[in-house]
């Protein structure tokens, strides 16, 4: 059972790897140097912040509804205030900065875009943990 679980998993990993870096090739060709530089530190700018959003959160629910699975509800309203919160200062925090720096309309709106996705992506684990 480990062995078909980790033969999986290391074709799940690899699939995404492939599948990224190819999605990565074509859009490098579709958008050209500069708007693909921009799609690039626009992902890695939305990324960063994602790491303020999380927290460690999706480690903590797991640890907490390990000891106690009847608090599961509990605890994810609580995790979803606390990222809902995070998720505001961090959006002003992020357009602030872009703002300081003197950013192009284009990279801003591309920015705010990824960043969207990025906020989504974030509480989707939780919605899910909570719909169960």
């Amino acid at each position: 059972m480990i062995v078909k679980n980790t033969f999986y998993s290391t074709i799940n990993a690899f699939l995404r790897f492939s599948s990224t870096a190819l999605l990565y090739i074509i859009l490098a060709r579709a958008l050209g140097v500069e708007e693909f530089g921009r799609f690039a530190f626009a992902l890695s700018f939305s990324g960063t912040f994602l790491t303020f959003i999380d927290y460690g959160f999706n480690l903590l629910v797991v640890k907490e509804v390990s000891q106690n699975p009847e608090k599961i509800s509990d605890l994810v309203k609580s995790i979803i205030n606390a990222k809902i919160l995070l998720s505001l200062f961090f959006t002003l925090i992020l357009f602030l900065t872009l703002k300081i720096l003197n950013y192009p309309k284009e990279t801003v709106i591309i920015v705010a875009i990824l960043w969207l996705s990025v906020i989504f992506y974030s509480f989707g684990f939780f919605f899910n943990l909570e719909a169960a």
